[in-house]
C-alpha cells in the first residue's frame, strides 16, 4: 500500500507517465502524419510532460532562485498548452474556428510567454518574493513562492475564462454532432479545470494545503483523447477490414466480368457475360435480348440463352404476352420471391417454376433502351449491395457492347460504303482488289478493273446546282447497282468516278472490257429527268487487267487511272486499256519534274541561247533568248518537254525570272566586250507568270539590279495563253509598254479568237508562226500570211516571220512586206559567245 508521504511523487510520476505514454502511442502509431489533431495531441503530451515535471521540481526547490527557475519553465509550458489543447479539440471535432480567433489566442499566449520570460519575476508575482515551505495533508513538505499579485495575472484569468468558454462551445458542438465520447471528454476537462482553479484559489488563501494541480486536467484530457482516438482508429480498422473483404469480393466479381468481356466478337462477348453472371448469381435461366428497333418493340428475340449453366436454344416471344409489372424500361426490376404464384400463367415462369426474377434494362448513353438481361431463379433470392452493384456493372458493360457493335456496323458502312449511292467506296474497292489479286495468283486467273469518269460533271454543279448534281450521282449509282452481278462489283471511288470490277475475265479480255464499258455507257447516257428538265451525261474509261498488267495489288487502281488519263486525252477512244509504256511516260515526267527543280535551285545545268532576228540581208536587228537544259542525268532535255512541265508545276515563274536575269547579265557582258546592237532581246513570258500581281515589280527589280533599260527588252507572249485572263493580261501589257518594253505576240494565227481581241492588245510586234512560213509556197498559206501582214501593217506593227529555212521563203515574205526574219536559213539559236562571233562575221 502506498504511503501517504509518497503521494506527491506518485501523482507527478503518474501524470508525467500518462502524458509521455499518450505522446509515445501517437508517435509510434504514425497516424499523426496525416491528422492535424493527432499532431497537436503529440505536441500537447510533450508540453504537459514538461509542465508537470517543472511543477514537481518547483515544489521540491530548496532555494528561491531554484524555485523561480522552475516556475518560469512551468509558466511557459502552460502558455503553450492552452492554445494547443483548444486547436486539438477543434480539429478533432471537425470544427472550423474563425481565423481571427486563432490569431487572437496565439497572440495572447505569445504575449504572456514574453512577459513571463523577460520580467524580473514570473508573471504571477511582483515586488519582494519569498520562498515558503508548508506541510500538506499527506505530511509532505512543499515549497511555494509568496509575493504581491502581478496585475498581468488578472488578464491571464480573463484568458482562462475565454479558454473555458471555448471548451464549452466545443463540447456543445460535439454533442450536437453525435460525438458523445468527445463531448464527455471535453466536459470532464472543464469540470476538472474548474475544480483545480478553485483548489488553487483556496490554497493561496491558506484554507487548503495542496500542491499545484493545474496540469491534471490537461493530463487527463490527453489521456482520454488518446484512448478515444485509439478506439476510433480501432473501429475504423475493423470497418476498413470489412471494406477490404467486401472489396476483395467485388474485385473477384469484377475480374470475372473482365474475363467475361474479353471476347473478340459480340456473340462470344454475350456468351461470356452469361457464363460469368451464372457463376456469380447461379440463376436457373439467364438470357440476353437485344432490340433492333427500340422505338417499336413488338417481339423480343434472345441473343444468348443459358439454362443450368449451359448454352440453350434461342427463342422469341411477344412483348404483349408479358405482364406490365414485369417490363422494366428504367431501373433494374427485382422480384425476390413467389414469382410463380404471382405469374402462374407466364410461360417463362412455368418453364422452370421460377420463384425470383431480375429484369435489368440495357440503356445507351442517351438513356434509350437497347435490350435486357433477364435472370430467373428456381429459389427465392436476397442480393447483397455488392451483388447489385456488380450486376449494374454487367448491364452497363453489356449495353456499351451493344452500342459498340451498332456503332461499328455504322462505321463500317461509312468507311467502306459511299454515303450517297450506298455503293462500295475506294477503301472497299482496294480491299476487294487485294482479295481478288491473291485469288488470281493462286488460280492463275485474271480480273479487270474499269474506272469510269463522268465527262464534264463539274458543269452539272454550275448549271443545275449542287442538289441536282447529287441527285444525278445517286441516280447513276442506282442504275449501276442494277448492272452488278456475282461476277461484277460496282463502286464509287471518288466524286464523279465509278469503278467496275470484273472478277473473272476470259482470254479475250479486251473484247470483254469494251463490251461491259459500252453497256455501262448506254446506262449512263440515258437522260436523267429532274423536274421540268433533264440531265445528260457521258463517260470515259480506263481499264487494267490484273495481275497480268500490275505487279502489285496496290498498283491496280493507279494503272487504271493512268489509262483513264490517256482516254481523256485521246480524240478517238472513250476507253483505253492500260499499257506498260504509259508508266514510262509517267516516270519520265516525274523524273524531269524532280531534276528541273534541282536545276532551278542550282542554276548550273540551265543556260540561254540566242537566235538572231535579221533583215533580208542578214543584218542583226535583235534576237530571241531561249532556255536550254543539259541535264547531267538525262542529257539534253527538249524545251517543249521541260517548259510544259514547268507550266504544269508552277516552276515557270522561277524559270522566267532566271531567264530575265541571265539576259540582263549577258547584255552587260556584251557591252563590256564592245558588242553593241540596236535591237532588243526578246524574252518569252508565260501568261501564267504574266498574271501574277508581282510580275512587273519582279521584272523591274532584275533590270534595275543590272542597270538595264526596258528599251533593251522585248516581252514575247503566246496567243493561246491570253485566253485564261484576258482583262488582267491586257492591263499588265499596257503598263509594261508604258515603261518602255516592246510587246510581241508569238504564234499569231494558230489560236481561235485572234482577230476578235487583237485590236485590244497593246502590241509592237506580230510574229508569223513557222507553220505558215514553211507552207508559204502554197496558195492558201500565202494568202493567209499576206492577210496577217496586211493586218499588222494597218495596226503599225512590225512583222517577224519565224521558221525561215529557204531563200524562197524570204523572197515571198519580202514581196508581201515582212520586216524581220528568224530561222535556220540565217542562224540557229546559239550561245552568247558564238552569237557575238557570228555577228562580227556578218
Amino acid at each position: 500500500m502506498l504511503e501517504m508521504n509518497h503521494l506527491i511523487a506518485f501523482y507527478f510520476t503518474a501524470t508525467i507517465t500518462l502524458n509521455f505514454v499518450s505522446a509515445s502511442v501517437v508517435l509510434l502509431s504514425g497516424a499523426f502524419k496525416n491528422k492535424a489533431h493527432l499532431k497537436l495531441l503529440l505536441l500537447s503530451g510533450v508540453v504537459i510532460t514538461v509542465f508537470q515535471y517543472a511543477t514537481w521540481e518547483f515544489h521540491d526547490a530548496q532555494t528561491l532562485q531554484e524555485a523561480l527557475n522552475w516556475l518560469y519553465i512551468q509558466s511557459a509550458a502552460i502558455f503553450a498548452a492552452l492554445p494547443i489543447s483548444v486547436l486539438m479539440l477543434m480539429y478533432w471535432s471537425r470544427q472550423k474556428a474563425p481565423a481571427w480567433s486563432i490569431a487572437l489566442v496565439s497572440v495572447a499566449s505569445i504575449c504572456f510567454f514574453l512577459v513571463n520570460t523577460f520580467s524580473d519575476s514570473p508573471i504571477w508575482f511582483t515586488g519582494e518574493l519569498q520562498l515558503r515551505q508548508f506541510t500538506i495533508f499527506t505530511g509532505e513538505t512543499v515549497s511555494v513562492i509568496k509575493g504581491d499579485v502581478n496585475p498581468v495575472s488578472y488578464f491571464y484569468n480573463i484568458f482562462i475564462l475565454a479558454y473555458m468558454l471555448g471548451l464549452i462551445y466545443i463540447a456543445r458542438v460535439a454533442y450536437i454532432q453525435g460525438r458523445r465520447l468527445l463531448s464527455i471528454t471535453v466536459t470532464s476537462t472543464i469540470c476538472l479545470q474548474i475544480l483545480t482553479t478553485i483548489a488553487a484559489a483556496l490554497t493561496d488563501m491558506g484554507i487548503l494545503n495542496l500542491i499545484n494541480l493545474g496540469g491534471l486536467p490537461f493530463s487527463l484530457l490527453n489521456f482520454f483523447a488518446c484512448v478515444s482516438i485509439s478506439m476510433s482508429l480501432e473501429w475504423k480498422s475493423a470497418s476498413l477490414a470489412k471494406e477490404i473483404v467486401e472489396k476483395a469480393s467485388l474485385e473477384s466479381m469484377l475480374f470475372s466480368l473482365a474475363k467475361g468481356v474479353a471476347a473478340n466478337d459480340s456473340s462470344q462477348f454475350f456468351k461470356d457475360v452469361c457464363h460469368e453472371l451464372y457463376h456469380l448469381e447461379k440463376p436457373k435461366l439467364l438470357y440476353i435480348c437485344e432490340f433492333d428497333d427500340p422505338e417499336n418493340i413488338e417481339e423480343i428475340s434472345t441473343q444468348v440463352v443459358l439454362q443450368d449453366g449451359r448454352i440453350a436454344q434461342n427463342f422469341s416471344y411477344k412483348l404483349s404476352d408479358i405482364p406490365n409489372e414485369l417490363i422494366s424500361y428504367d431501373a433494374t426490376l427485382f422480384i425476390e420471391e413467389k414469382a410463380n404464384e404471382r405469374f402462374p400463367n407466364l410461360a417463362l415462369v412455368n418453364r422452370i417454376n421460377a420463384q425470383a426474377i431480375i429484369n435489368a434494362p440495357l440503356k445507351n448513353d442517351h438513356d434509350g433502351l437497347e435490350g435486357s438481361i433477364i435472370l430467373l431463379y428456381d429459389r427465392p433470392i436476397k442480393l447483397s449491395d455488392a451483388q447489385k452493384r456488380t450486376l449494374e456493372v454487367f448491364t452497363s458493360r453489356t449495353a456499351s457492347e451493344i452500342q459498340r457493335v451498332k456503332l461499328a456496323k455504322e462505321q463500317h458502312k461509312s468507311v467502306y460504303f459511299d454515303y450517297l449511292t450506298k455503293l462500295p467506296n475506294l477503301l472497299s474497292t482496294h480491299d476487294l482488289i487485294k482479295q481478288q489479286y491473291d485469288e488470281n495468283q493462286a488460280n492463275d486467273s485474271h480480273s479487270a478493273l474499269i474506272i469510269i469518269d463522268l465527262k464534264k460533271f463539274g458543269q452539272i454543279n454550275s448549271v443545275f446546282g449542287f442538289t441536282a448534281a447529287e441527285y444525278a450521282l445517286k441516280e447513276i449509282g442506282i442504275r449501276l447497282s442494277s448492272y452488278a452481278s456475282s461476277n461484277i462489283v460496282i463502286g464509287r471511288i471518288s466524286g464523279n468516278q465509278f469503278s467496275l470490277l470484273i472478277k473473272q475475265t476470259p482470254h479475250e479480255m479486251s473484247a470483254v472490257i469494251n463490251l461491259h464499258f459500252d453497256a455501262i455507257k448506254r446506262v449512263i447516257e440515258k437522260p436523267i429527268k429532274l423536274d421540268d428538265t433533264q440531265i445528260e451525261l457521258s463517260c470515259v474509261g480506263g481499264a487494267v487487267v490484273f495481275p497480268m498488267q500490275a505487279q502489285k495489288h496496290t498498283e491496280v487502281i493507279r494503272c487504271a487511272e493512268i489509262a483513264l488519263v490517256k482516254a481523256k486525252t485521246s480524240a478517238d477512244d472513250d476507253i483505253c486499256l492500260f499499257d506498260a509504256t504509259y508508266i514510262d511516260e509517267i516516270n519520265r515526267k516525274q523524273t524531269v519534274e524532280r531534276l528541273l527543280r534541282q536545276a532551278l535551285n542550282q542554276k548550273e545545268e540551265l543556260y540561254p541561247v540566242y537566235q538572231p532576228k535579221v533583215d533580208t540581208n542578214g543584218k542583226l536587228l535583235g534576237m530571241e533568248a531561249l532556255a536550254r537544259w543539259q541535264s547531267a542525268s538525262l542529257g539534253f532535255v527538249s524545251p517543249f518537254e521541260f517548259i510544259t512541265i514547268a507550266e504544269s508545276t508552277g516552276y515557270i515563274e522561277e524559270l522566267g525570272l532566271w531567264m530575265t536575269d541571265s539576259v540582263c547579265e549577258q547584255i552587260n557582258k556584251w557591252h563590256q566586250a564592245g558588242f553593241e546592237f540596236d535591237g532588243r532581246v526578246a524574252i518569252n513570258v508565260s501568261c501564267l507568270h504574266l498574271e501574277k500581281a508581282t510580275f512587273i515589280d519582279d521584272i523591274m527589280a532584275i533590270l534595275n539590279t543590272h542597270s538595264i533599260s526596258p528599251a533593251k527588252i522585248e516581252i514575247e507572249i503566246t496567243e493561246s495563253g491570253l485566253l485564261s485572263n484576258r482583262k488582267q493580261s491586257v492591263s499588265t501589257l499596257k503598263e509594261l509598254q508604258s515603261l518602255g518594253f516592246s510587246i510581241a505576240l508569238d504564234d499569231f494565227g494558230t489560236g481561235y479568237s485572234s482577230l476578235s481581241y487583237l485590236k485590244d492588245l497593246p502590241l509592237d510586234v506580230l510574229k508569223i508562226d513557222r507553220s505558215f512560213v514553211i507552207e508559204i509556197e502554197s496558195t492558201k498559206a500565202y494568202d493567209l500570211v499576206k492577210s496577217i501582214v496586211t493586218i499588222g501593217k494597218n495596226m503599225s506593227l512590225k512583222l517577224v516571220a519565224e521558221g525561215v529555212e529557204e531563200r524562197k521563203h524570204i523572197e515571198l515574205l519580202d514581196a508581201i512586206g515582212c520586216d524581220i526574219y528568224q530561222g535556220y536559213y540565217f542562224a540557229k539559236p546559239m550561245k552568247a559567245g558564238d552569237l557575238m562571233v557570228w555577228a562580227t562575221k556578218t
